[in-house]
């Protein structure tokens, strides 16, 4: 006789492994089995992201922190490349100085600015000829008088030298114009200028010029900013020191050094151009007292004309 098995319907247990439904159970009360409990450390999606308060907090923090570790290492890049350019500016030739000065002299002093009148030539030539007579380095100094009324001189690499008209106009006497002369001078012989295109190329073109050889276009591609590129407030000071010792070399008071600079602190206030000026140098009330210590214990022995009162550009 076969054997029955008894099914669902008829009194024997349903199959295990297999959920109740509702019809199976003969009735609606079934009820599913409560979710997983949630892992360990897991955070709800309404808290803990991008809009919760405390994480937002740290996002800024994270983010001003990084900024500020940028701008330090910035700053210590610049620094160290400096330093670095200081450091082997003497491995240069001076050739190259020559070389990138007289590139940008035209660009930045064309002809059509220059003074068509001679005398104003003429005069600044008188007065840097003593102190090139004085000057113990290798470099060849050039002058160049420009139609242009701001009170300022301004020396490329090389010995490039270029004295605006409205400086001529300002100056009371000969030693303030060889001050500014012996100072723009004092930026050759020192070569700020190629300092600061070392600075600016890292050295790379150095190391380059000395292991195999290499074009002037980095180079001079780094001097394009030297127009604009105002020396460092170390190297106006160096300046001013080694021009007041050319001065006092060439027997030429330094006196003139501080009054000029007296007289631009004065008109400061009046002048743009001249605040300009003054807001890339030293304090020059400053720089004018340090002269004026300076001065009081030498003896000239050179006296210089003053500018004449009829000099014109054109």
């Amino acid at each position: 006789m076969p054997t029955h098995y008894p099914g669902p319907h008829a009194g024997g247990h349903p199959q295990a492994g297999y959920p109740h439904s509702p019809s199976a159970a003969g009735g609606s009360n079934y009820t599913p089995p409560p979710p997983p409990p949630p892992a360990p450390g897991a955070v709800h999606s309404s808290q803990g992201g991008f809009g919760d308060p405390k994480n937002s907090r740290t996002t800024w923090r994270t983010l001003l922190l990084t900024l500020a570790g940028l701008v330090f290492g910035g700053w210590l890049v610049l620094w160290l490349l400096g330093l670095l350019a200081g450091q082997l500016v003497s491995w240069v030739p001076t050739d190259v100085d020559v070389s990138i000065g007289e590139q940008h002299w035209h660009e930045l002093a064309p002809p059509s600015t220059h003074c068509t009148d001679p005398a104003p030539l003429a005069y600044v030539e008188a007065l840097a000829q003593p102190l090139i007579a004085a000057s113990d380095n290798e470099f060849e100094f050039n002058f160049v008088v420009v139609d242009n009324d701001d009170v300022n001189a301004f020396a490329l690499p090389g010995g490039f030298v270029t004295v605006n008209m409205g400086l001529l106009a300002v100056a009371e006497t000969g030693e303030e114009v060889a001050a500014v002369i012996a100072h723009e001078m004092a930026h050759v012989t020192e070569r700020h200028g190629m300092r600061a295109v070392l600075r600016q190329v890292g050295g790379v073109t150095l190391v380059s010029m000395m292991f195999g050889g290499t074009s002037l276009e980095l180079l001079a591609w780094a001097a394009e900013g030297l127009s604009s590129q105002a020396h460092s407030r170390d190297q106006e000071r160096e300046a001013d020191d080694a021009g007041r010792a050319l001065l006092m070399a060439a027997g030429i008071d330094p006196i003139g050094m501080a009054t000029f600079f007296e007289r631009l602190e004065q008109m400061g206030a009046n002048m743009p151009g001249v605040a300009v000026l003054l807001s890339t140098h030293p304090n020059p009330g400053e720089r004018a007292q340090t002269t004026r210590a300076i001065a009081a214990s030498f003896t000239p022995t050179r006296e210089l004309p003053p500018p004449p009162d009829d000099l014109r550009c054109r």
